[in-house]
């Protein structure tokens, strides 16, 4: 079985983090990081440059471009990280991949939502998100979910007509889960979908959270230091636990 492409989602200033997962993917698995700020979209050793912006609150923007280009360029599924995700690899190698979208799937229902606030660059993003309106839309957490080829069409497709991709006109964060799940509103009935996350950390009070998809095949988020152990020594999820404490 061919195995998806690893598409680790990243920024520029963090280069520290991208020789980290060029170090433990390299040879072992096909992946690409992407960064954006560039004038023109490509792809050099393991990396894909895109021409769009490169900031927090333009994420939903910069990975839409990277459907686009990679759904031309290559003709794989895809298994979307962040780069504060631990990958479980030797999982990765053996996993069945039966669907079309997996992952964590979230409808919403929070409100005052402040998360994203610490990491917008213009400070008119600092608005607090509510979204209690629960619908059917399928909202996958954005730090691992895998997409086959049949659903990034739709993604491709649709993505550009939700609400949420264009939320940044009016200095709203746009979220690349929303938007995502928007895409796929009215073809659900022709997807086939896992939820298979669960909470391990939820603390809404101080903003604390850890999750795990696909049977602990991607664990989101993860300090940098905690990576570094989690990718060398391959504790078990209760080490884990014992990590965010």
């Amino acid at each position: 079985m061919d195995r998806p492409l690893v598409l680790v989602c990243s920024c520029k200033k963090n280069t520290d983090l991208h020789e980290f997962y060029i170090k433990v993917f390299k040879n072992k698995i096909d992946f690409l990081i992407i960064v954006g700020g560039e004038s023109n979209n490509y792809i050099k050793d393991n990396f894909l440059y895109l021409n769009c912006e490169d900031s927090y609150e333009m994420l939903h923007q910069k990975i839409y471009s990277a459907y686009v280009f990679l759904y031309k360029k290559y003709k794989k599924d895809i298994l979307k990280i962040d780069d504060d995700s631990f990958l479980n690899i030797e999982k990765f190698l053996t996993y069945k991949f039966k669907y079309d979208i997996e992952g964590f799937i979230f409808p919403g229902n929070f409100s005052n939502y402040v998360y994203h606030e610490n990491k917008v660059t213009d400070k008119r993003f600092k608005q607090k998100i509510s979204d209690t309106n629960l619908d059917p839309y399928v909202f996958c957490m954005g730090g691992g979910y895998f997409l086959s080829r049949k659903s990034l069409k739709y993604i491709i497709k649709n993505a550009p007509s939700t609400p949420e991709f264009n939320n940044h006109l009016s200095f709203k964060k746009g979220r690349e889960d929303r938007m995502i799940g928007q895409s796929f509103s009215k073809n659900l009935e022709k997807l086939k979908i896992k939820n298979n996350g669960y909470w391990i950390i939820e603390d809404a009070d101080n903003n604390e959270f850890m999750y795990s998809v696909m049977e602990d095949l991607i664990i989101h988020p993860f300090k940098r230091n905690e990576l570094e152990v989690l990718f060398n020594k391959r504790k078990p999820r209760l080490w884990v636990l014992e990590v965010k404490k």
